[in-house]
């Protein structure tokens, strides 16, 4: 699910009106990050980013030709902290008859030198206490997650959905209807994202319409209930797509989890078999 998280490229020509063209448009809670440039003196410009999540970003300007997709000098890269406020990301100079410019920036949640996944943790099964679902796709199952740590739960509309593990709700997406078995759903799926202690981030991802029962900003516990599922997004029958990331350099990578299952045991999920959540 990468391409759906939050990756929002922006551009900005300088010398004409102001053109901002987002790709992946999210639902309301998309402006968590915004990024501003002032002019303090001629040919001067200095970006700022401001945010508003628990989350820190990485961000990326890169700046371009005015008429080409030519860069005209190298990329700046910045981790923004959890709710910053006008975060310096760097300083842009134009001299005087230098042609025009324009300048695009994306991010990704986390900061990867502050992340690593604790792999001895032990997840709860993403739904409610006591009830079975079988795993419909597993780790680089040959459907959607090839090669990637993904599980895709088998599951009715509307079944409640549980956090794993303890964390900060960082996005939430509930505002899409739209869903089916065709690659230009992907941006459909709504979904919610909550980051740990140890900087990974899950996903809950396919959720019904309108589902969530949570808000960014929102702490929550193992257990709690946080949505419903549906079949929304790229999808071919109702279930729930769950997977933890570990933010990279300007990506995401997955990771393999183990789960708390029946009669005191942990251990990782398997395609084709069903297992019964056990919470306490």
């Amino acid at each position: 699910m990468a391409e759906r998280i939050l990756i929002i490229l922006v551009m900005l020509l300088f010398l004409i009106p102001v053109n901002r063209d987002k790709l992946h448009a999210q639902s309301g809670e998309e402006n968590t990050l915004q990024v501003k440039v002032e002019q303090p003196e001629r040919g001067k410009y200095v970006f700022y980013a401001t945010s508003r999540n628990a989350s820190p970003y990485q961000v990326e300007l890169r700046f371009f030709d005015g008429n080409s997709e030519a860069e005209i000098r190298p990329a700046i890269y910045r981790i923004v902290p959890a709710n910053a406020s006008e975060f310096e990301l760097g300083t842009f100079r134009r001299n005087e008859g230098d042609p025009q410019f324009r300048y695009r920036y994306r991010y990704f949640f986390g900061d990867p030198a502050n992340t690593r996944h604790r792999d001895s943790h032990v997840y709860l099964l993403p739904y409610r206490h006591g009830e079975t679902y079988p795993v419909l796709q597993g780790y680089n199952g040959r459907f959607s997650h090839q090669n990637e740590y993904s599980i895709d739960f088998r599951m009715p509309e509307g079944t409640p959905v549980h956090a794993a593990r303890e964390g900060t709700v960082i996005f939430v997406k509930d505002d899409s209807n739209r869903g089916g078995p065709d690659p230009q759903y992907r941006a459909d799926g709504n979904y919610i994202s909550i980051l740990h202690d140890d900087g990974t981030f899950a996903e809950y991802v396919h959720l019904r319409f309108r589902g969530s029962r949570v808000k960014t900003g929102d702490r929550v516990r193992a257990g709690d209930h946080i949505a419903y599922s549906g079949n929304t997004g790229f999808s071919t029958t109702p279930h729930l797509h769950f997977s933890v990331k570990v933010p990279a350099h300007m990506r995401y990578d997955t990771t393999p989890t183990l789960f708390r299952l029946e009669n005191n045991t942990t251990g990782r999920l398997t395609e084709g078999n069903s297992y019964r959540s056990v919470h306490y």
